[in-house]
């Protein structure tokens, strides 16, 4: 199997997305978070693999099976809104629709290809400098 991408490369985002229509944006923001954040289910279906009747993983990539395999397992794809709500960090609602939530690289590349995700950028905190500690009226 591929590797999954470890959760300690995971770093806070900022997710700017279209407004939703007739949906409040708190379960818009979870329902598109929920659609990179699912498990794979795989179920053994015939074959006499020595490996468990059923198995999760944590990305479509960690699933990656040699053909042989494929005939033997049906793949399911199973959308996580419970750990899209663990993962939100805060729904934006008011001056931008949006939500943070802490990613990794992968998570980013595929909701970057969601539809209705504007932009997708690492969250940033700034420091104000100030002059030479002097304080000019």
């Amino acid at each position: 199997m591929a590797a999954d991408s470890s959760s300690s490369d995971a770093k806070v985002h900022i997710i700017y997305t279209e407004r939703p229509e007739g949906v409040e944006p708190e379960q818009y923001h979870i329902r598109t978070l929920a659609s990179v954040l699912g498990s794979i289910i795989i179920v053994q279906v015939g074959g006499r693999l020595e490996m468990p009747r059923w198995m999760t993983c944590r990305s479509p990539a960690a699933a990656a099976l040699n053909v042989s395999e494929l005939i033997t397992f049906i793949v399911v794809w199973v959308k996580s809104e419970d750990a899209a709500k663990e993962a939100l960090i805060y729904s934006y609602k008011h001056a931008a629709s949006g939500f943070s939530a802490k990613l990794t690289p992968q998570q980013v590349a595929e909701l970057s290809k969601q539809a209705g995700v504007l932009q997708v950028v690492p969250s940033q905190t700034l420091q104000l400098h100030s002059g030479t500690g002097k304080l000019h009226v």
